[in-house]
């Protein structure tokens, strides 16, 4: 149940792409997690797109005008181990590079970052929840 921001530069994703390839990450998402295979579980994976001009980067305090991809992952803490990490590490990192327009695929850096959430710290319409009561939920 992971809810990522994915930032990019404007244009290097179609929109057709950034439609397949959310539904692929959101699929990745709940194998790795070991989530339901579920519409209900589905919908419980969020990813926004944030698109800006590639003007708005800076390394060194230096506009970089290139294509570089971070995603912010949040997930509940302790639902995916080291392992599981790195395995959404790489499969992502494939499946946007595959997608990605304007960009040479072994100079494009994607930076993936984990926000491990407490379950106190998740709240949901007005309540907390757990990913037990996301397995549960999702598979009845």
């Amino acid at each position: 149940m992971p809810l990522i921001y994915f930032n990019c530069p404007e244009k290097t994703f179609t929109e057709k792409a950034k439609n397949t390839m959310a539904m692929e990450l959101t699929e990745l998402a709940h194998r790795i997690e070991g989530i339901p295979h579920t519409e209900e579980a589905k919908n419980k994976c969020w990813i926004y797109f944030n698109e800006f001009p590639k003007t708005n980067v800076f390394r060194g305090g230096k506009i970089i005008n290139e294509n570089i991809l971070s995603l912010e992952v949040n997930a509940f803490k302790g639902g995916l181990d080291e392992e599981q990490k790195l395995e959404f590490i790489q499969k992502f990192t494939e499946r946007i590079r595959f997608y990605a327009t304007n960009v040479n695929d072994d100079e494009v850096p994607v930076y993936i970052i984990f926000r491990d959430v407490d379950f106190c710290n998740w709240g949901v319409s007005g309540k907390t929840i757990t990913m037990d009561d996301v397995k549960n939920e999702s598979g009845s």
